[in-house]
């Protein structure tokens, strides 16, 4: 029989064509997908958010046959409120309404309007309270 071709040669230092070589990417390749993806999960992330201490106001509001001593928690983050704090009747939260002079404070049938240091609590359809600031204990 006569001899065949002659057998391939492997280049010098190269693995056989069946080995097995490890795949990774070149590094400057690994080092910018971990960049990106760092970056995005601290884009997804939320800034990590601090509860709104209020302004507080004291006031002392008077109608025909009512008083009452009230605490104001404004609150101005959107959505902007009021919490209107009293002794004999608790809370009463109002959130805020367009307003072209003061502050107005709204909620079904009752407002809370604020201009400059006074306001008037209207509560209801017929108790109109006009508050006063109150005085320092």
């Amino acid at each position: 029989m006569p001899p065949g071709p002659p057998a391939p040669q492997r280049p010098q230092g190269s693995a056989p064509f069946d080995a097995q070589l490890p795949v990774t990417p070149p590094v400057h390749l690994t080092a910018l997908l971990l960049a990106v993806l760092s970056g995005l999960t601290l884009l997804a992330a939320p800034p990590a958010s601090r509860a709104e201490e209020p302004i507080q106001a004291h006031y002392m509001c008077k109608g025909l046959l009512d008083a009452a001593e009230v605490r104001a928690l404004f609150f101005n983050q959107a959505p902007g409120e009021v919490v209107l704090l009293t002794g004999s009747e608790g809370a009463t939260r109002l959130l805020q309404q367009r307003s072209a002079d003061g502050a107005r404070y709204a909620e079904g049938n009752e407002s809370f309007w604020v201009k400059g240091d006074r306001a008037i609590w209207q509560r209801g359809t017929s108790k109109t309270l006009q508050c006063d600031p109150a005085p320092k204990r």
